[in-house]
């Protein structure tokens, strides 16, 4: 999969794939994640899913979130919103991994200097499952749930 910047109206994340290692491509569809035209990187995950920094919003680069798929298609959720400040920007995110195994994810913080952080793996996982455990704790669900056993 090649993830793109469109820099068309529809102001969401492209993407290509290919069958042959990139001797040929699909034409480009367009993910339901939003995108104000500002650099992408992903990175493979150890259990095949895919890992995206990008600028979650159709307009504004004042934000940087990462943002995971298993299948690197469909059913993003966010993992963790790096930064986030009004009338600022981050962008330029470029991730790798290293032979450890961390991932390392440096970007344009403000315009004025670079970030780096480093993470892994069981950290991205982490900040998924809190996210699908604050999900099951809603006060509806919470609400209906009293006095059951």
């Amino acid at each position: 999969i090649c993830y793109l910047r469109c820099g068309n109206k529809s102001r969401r994340v492209g993407y290509q794939t290919t069958k042959n290692a990139g001797e040929d491509w699909s034409s480009p569809e367009l993910l339901e994640l939003p995108n104000p035209n500002s650099a992408v990187c992903g990175v493979l995950m150890s259990d095949s899913g895919v890992l995206l920094a990008l600028n979650h919003s159709a307009d504004k680069r004042d934000s940087l979130s990462l943002v995971y798929s298993a299948d690197g298609i469909s059913d993003w959720r966010t993992v963790a919103k790096l930064d986030e400040e009004a009338d600022q920007k981050f962008s330029y995110p470029t991730m790798v991994r290293d032979r450890a195994g961390m991932i390392h994810l440096v970007y344009s913080w403000r315009m004025q200097k670079l970030r780096h952080v480093s993470f892994n793996d069981a950290w991205v996982h982490q900040q998924l499952n809190q996210s699908l455990v604050a999900d099951c704790q809603s006060p509806a669900l919470s609400e209906s749930s009293k006095g059951q056993s």
